[in-house]
């Protein structure tokens, strides 16, 4: 019989052959000598964790900390918060998709809003109201995905007083998502005024005086600067909006203050020859009887020549200021001037104000309503039971794509389109006890914004 030697260098590369053989095949197991035949690696401990590579990554862009450039599918525990709009980071788990680092989420991300004060309903069908901490402002969310935003909302039909008859009302809410004017060219240029304010914002409160406003001598009354409220009861507002002062008209005085009596407020004159935008806000105040006049908004573009009217409203709008912003980027180009032109109705109780006022060289906010819910017609027999506050409630579910670094702005909002008998009613306010109820506390609104899934 003949023995054959083998060399120890071949007996070491066989060996190493078949180790790598054997490994290739195989699963890897720490602290386990049975490891999942579906992993590659299979770690087991009881008290003992998983550290991650930890990287401080300066954006969902970044793709020079890890050198070389990441690979597909590659994890890190990020540590910190960085990033531009549209490209930051917080701490937590990504994972690299190729072209951007995408987090881990935990379902059940959400964001939430409560109303935090009653608002009057509008009177008018087209006319809605914002509900007070239902606008979440320019929001951005940190993932791209499916949310739901859930909106609940109260009203009231106002103070039904003792009556034969039946009390109605009928009101809505609706979610809105704000979306902003273009701008664009227009006017241009030609017959404007000259010499007119060209530094943006403009802004004027009447704390002061008049500023650069100035009375009409072709109208009949003048526009009164006040402060802590009219001499007349149940009309007017009780303070300002924006400070101590604001301006308004006076209607009491037959045949002096009403009817039909025109108090007209110049602007200066607006140079829009080099803005991109043009904004006009102010807030108003609308209180008193049914009959208020008419109050317009009027522009003129070839030096008060000719004015026209660009913004109105009628009616008792309840005790409350509310804001409009009125989109003036068809006159961008040229000089134009404003003025307010209040005409009194039939009665004393008509009380107009404005305050905060302000021109911007920047793109009027407007809503799109995304959807809208009607509330019950509420409606009782009265007799002669005073009854108070019937109450309404309703719930909006909207389900809405959303990117990762996007500017998105949403808002509650109410309108009343069938009045009760008495009044206008309002949004969160108590609508609980119903019969003699008149303690407003607090039944509010909400809003919130929920992600649903991940894309």
């Amino acid at each position: 019989m003949k023995f054959f030697t083998i060399p120890k260098q071949l007996l070491l590369v066989c060996s190493c052959v078949l180790l790598c053989s054997f490994f290739s095949s195989a699963q890897v197991g720490v602290n386990t000598t049975s490891p999942d035949a579906s992993s590659v690696l299979d770690i087991t401990a009881t008290d003992k964790g998983f550290l991650m590579t930890k990287i401080a990554l300066t954006g969902t862009d970044d793709t020079t900390t890890i050198t070389p450039f990441p690979s597909t599918g590659l994890l890190v525990y990020n540590t910190a918060t960085a990033g531009s709009a549209g490209t930051e980071v917080v701490p937590g788990f990504y994972y690299f998709n190729g072209t951007s680092w995408r987090r881990f989420y935990t379902q059940g991300y959400t964001l939430n809003w409560e109303q935090t004060s009653e608002v009057t309903a509008s009177t008018s069908n087209v006319s809605y109201v914002t509900l007070p901490g239902l606008d979440t402002g320019d929001i951005t969310v940190p993932f791209s995905g499916t949310y739901q935003i859930r909106v609940e909302g109260y009203y009231a039909a106002g103070d039904l007083v003792s009556t034969t008859g039946d009390g109605a009302a009928q009101g809505s809410i609706s979610l809105a998502m704000v979306t902003s004017g273009g701008g664009g060219g227009g006017g241009g240029g030609g017959g404007g005024c000259a010499g007119g304010i060209s530094a943006f914002p403009y802004t004027e409160s009447f704390e002061s005086g008049l500023g650069a406003w100035t009375q009409s001598t072709a109208d009949d009354l003048d526009w009164t600067r006040d402060a802590n409220g009219t001499p007349s009861g149940n009309t007017g507002p009780g303070s300002a909006s924006n400070g101590n002062w604001y301006m308004y008209v006076e209607a009491s005085g037959n045949g002096t203050g009403y009817p039909d009596m025109q108090a007209i407020f110049n602007s200066p004159c607006f140079d829009l020859s080099a803005v991109p935008a043009a904004t006009f806000s102010f807030d108003y105040h609308m209180y008193g009887a049914a009959d208020m006049g008419t109050f317009d908004l009027e522009v003129s573009d070839d030096n008060g020549g000719s004015w026209t009217s660009i913004w109105s409203q009628t009616g008792n709008q309840g005790n409350t200021w509310r804001t409009e912003n009125v989109d003036l980027s068809a006159y961008i180009g040229g000089s134009i001037q404003l003025r307010f032109n209040r005409v009194t109705g039939s009665t004393w109780q008509a009380d107009i104000a404005i305050d905060n006022v302000s021109f911007t060289d920047t793109a009027a906010t407007s809503f799109t309503t995304l959807k809208e819910t009607y509330i019950t017609t509420s409606s009782k027999r009265l007799g002669s039971t005073t009854v108070n506050n019937l109450a309404q409630s309703a719930s909006i579910v909207y389900n809405i794509d959303l990117n990762a670094g996007t500017t998105y702005r949403f808002a509650v909002q109410g309108r009343e389109w069938l009045a009760n008998n008495v009044t206008t009613g309002t949004f969160g306010k108590d609508t609980s006890g119903y019969s003699g109820n008149s303690i407003n506390d607090a039944q509010r609104g909400t809003m919130t914004i929920s992600l649903v899934k991940q894309h």
